[in-house]
């Protein structure tokens, strides 16, 4: 009789039985084994980096979604750089923009300004206030 024990996972295992009376070859009986009372251990797994999102990441996200006149979206992406980098006066462009696009006229002017006041050669922004 041959009995191969493979892990699929977490805690569950597969016997392959080899030749053994009733049970034919090459059968697969899954199970689930204590691992702690069979007294083995279960293989530790390597954390995977979680990825680290950036103002720039979301920019770029941001400005797929307002190309896409996806303009919520877009105005998420846009409040996430102003959260990572309160200095990055184009994502504030861009969420004013979108927020005019939305109707949202007092956001966008808002974000127009703090646009001008992080960089005052913004001549799109002098233009739409």
């Amino acid at each position: 009789m041959t009995i191969n024990i493979t892990q699929t996972t977490g805690r569950k295992f597969n016997l392959i039985l080899g030749s053994l009376t009733g049970v034919p070859v090459g059968t697969v009986i899954s199970t689930r084994i204590d691992l702690n009372r069979a007294g083995m251990h279960a293989p530790t797994q390597t954390p995977r980096p979680t990825a680290t999102l950036n103002a720039s990441t979301y920019y770029n996200k941001g400005e797929e979604y307002y190309n896409a006149e996806n303009l919520v979206m877009a105005v998420g992406e846009f409040t996430n750089v102003i959260q990572v980098n309160p200095n990055y006066s184009n994502a504030f462009w861009y969420e004013g923009s979108s927020y005019n696009d939305l109707d949202q006229y007092q956001n966008g002017i808002n974000d127009y300004g703090k646009t001008i006041q992080l960089g005052p050669y913004h001549l799109f922004s002098l233009v739409l206030l």
